[in-house]
């Protein structure tokens, strides 16, 4: 007499569906202690939309300027004088995250100079 093993779905609380895949839960590395899951079709596709790449919109011509009053504020602390982006954020009390951002802005811009790299940047009107 033959005997037939049924896989059942891990997720279903009631356990009565059938699994139509057994998925490896890996960080791309697969050993014999890698975690498994048998899902069945709708958990599959659930699981599958979680881990789904999301395409992020890309900016209409003209709204690359997500903080446009940061970039004024930025442009008004600059002065002739060289001066860290570090020094800018505190002065401004801003994230240095905007404050690199909006600097990077008006450097492709060609509104502001930048003298030095990395450790000694320096920005300037």
């Amino acid at each position: 007499m033959a005997k037939k093993t049924i896989l059942v779905c891990d997720w279903c609380p009631s356990g009565n569906e059938h699994a139509v895949a057994t998925l490896a839960l890996t960080n791309g590395r697969v050993t014999k202690d890698t975690p498994t899951l048998d899902l069945c079709k709708p958990h599959v596709k659930k699981l599958h939309r979680l881990f789904k790449a999301r395409k992020s919109r890309e900016p209409k011509s003209g709204e690359r300027k997500k903080w446009p009053d940061a970039e004024k504020r930025v442009f008004a602390a600059l002065t002739n004088e060289p001066t860290a982006p570090i020094v800018i954020s505190r002065k401004l009390k801003m994230s240095q995250f905007i404050t690199a951002k909006v600097l990077r802005n008006l450097l492709a811009d060609k509104k502001i100079k930048k003298t030095g790299n990395r450790r000694s940047l320096r920005y300037s009107r």
